[in-house]
């Protein structure tokens, strides 16, 4: 039929045909034929089958999870249960066994200190003694050598690489060689020295004891060497001897009824602040204490609550008061019955001189009697300095001790 596109019958090739009449023209311009370049959108798979995979995925896992569970919770509760019972067993075997090794600790520690204390405490006072009357002289000495190590010419500065370096580096310079042989002639001098003097007082120890009380030179010269022969033997430091010397001497001139001796005395000491070598502070030698000794404040945690009565000048406390010095005063007691043991016209509670000459003055007048020449007497006294017996009781065992360890210090009459 005229205009049929492609009648029957009609035997023409594509390349015979229009352009209109090409196979595929007819078809919208976003489809494509297969295999001419451009691939049509593809259709998303059915999600059936990914989804029974994963349900039978979770499912073997959940199954496998409790298998797990049934098989291993049963040997975690046996073992945490023999973990327990273990441990309790090494427990109440080790407790007994520890508690028993820090007993024997504390004990050799105390045994250890005990020891220690006496043999210690002496030969520290002494270098001390000894460095405070050497220093001086040894001073010149010193600058002179350091002067001399200095070296004339500026010294070379070191630099990486070269052999010739490291060659200058290991010279000695003369002047240090010199200044080795001079510290090893001072140490040794220093040693001869310090032997050498090692018994003989000191004119300058003999004029600082002459001013702890009223005393000649020769009165206190020989309490000073009492005092120095007597510390070893004590553990007492020397200076702290000669304050409680002293302070006897001036209750026997002031109080002559009272009859305190100087051991008891240095129990006190001992057991307050180790006779002034106590939280870091030292005895000196003129009897002072390198560093304030202060106390915990009174406050009520464990102690009485006494409540500020210096503002602050003796204990630097304005809230509460804190005992003080070496013989541990309360500021209140400290005002009342302060006293002036080594004459240089002021009462110091940080003077060793000082406290021992107020402690006893204290101590006499705390009795009805005035007399404590006997030891129930000096309970009773020990009592209102601290009260609890167990105190009293400790301060006269040292008494006793230090008592049964020395002669007594020298009798001076004036």
């Amino acid at each position: 039929m005229p205009g049929d596109p492609d009648p029957p019958g009609d035997n023409r090739t594509d390349s015979d045909r229009p352009e209109a009449e090409q196979p595929g023209t007819d078809r919208p311009d976003n489809s494509r034929t297969p295999g001419s370049g451009h691939h049509a959108p593809e259709r998303s798979a059915p999600p059936a089958r990914t989804e029974r995979t994963g349900r039978a995925l979770l499912e073997h896992l959940r199954r496998t999870a409790l298998r797990f569970r049934r098989w291993v919770a049963p040997l975690l509760a046996t073992a945490l249960a023999w973990l327990h019972r273990t441990s309790q067993r090494l427990r109440r075997r080790a407790e007994p066994v520890l508690r028993t090794a820090l007993d024997r600790s504390r004990v050799a520690a105390h045994r250890f200190r005990r020891w220690a204390d006496p043999v210690l405490a002496p030969a520290t006072a002494w270098l001390s003694r000894r460095w405070e009357r050497a220093e001086p002289k040894l001073r010149p000495a010193l600058n002179w050598l350091r002067k001399a190590a200095e070296p004339d010419t500026p010294r070379p500065r070191v630099s990486s690489g070269g052999p010739h370096v490291s060659g200058n580096l290991h010279r000695m310079h003369p002047r240090m060689r010199l200044l080795q042989v001079g510290t090893a002639t001072v140490a040794v001098g220093l040693l001869a020295t310090l032997v050498g003097n090692a018994g003989a007082p000191s004119d300058q120890d003999v004029t600082l004891a002459a001013k702890k009380s009223s005393l000649s030179s020769e009165a206190s010269g020989e309490i000073h060497e009492w005092a120095e022969q007597t510390s070893s033997s004590t553990g007492v430091p020397a200076p702290a001897l000669e304050s409680y010397a002293h302070a006897e001497h001036a209750l026997q001139q002031k109080e002559p009824g009272c009859g305190l001796p100087w051991n008891v005395l240095a129990g006190i000491g001992r057991v307050e602040s180790r006779h002034g070598n106590f939280g870091g502070s030292t005895l000196t030698s003129q009897g002072n204490t390198s560093e304030p000794i202060i106390g915990i404040a009174l406050n009520g945690s464990g102690v009485d609550t006494v409540t500020d009565t210096d503002n602050g000048r003796l204990d630097g406390d304005t809230v509460h008061d804190r005992a003080v010095g070496p013989m541990q005063f309360i500021p209140s007691t400290w005002q009342t019955w302060a006293t002036d043991g080594d004459g240089d016209g002021e009462a110091d509670p940080q003077s060793m001189d000082d406290s021992a000459a107020t402690a006893g003055h204290y101590l006499c007048g705390s009795v009805p009697s005035g007399d404590l020449s006997s030891r129930s007497d000096q309970t009773r006294a020990l009592m209102s300095y601290n009260q609890s017996s167990s105190y009293g009781q400790l301060v006269l065992e040292f008494a006793e001790r230090y008592e049964g360890s020395v002669p007594p210090p020298p009798t001076v009459e004036e």
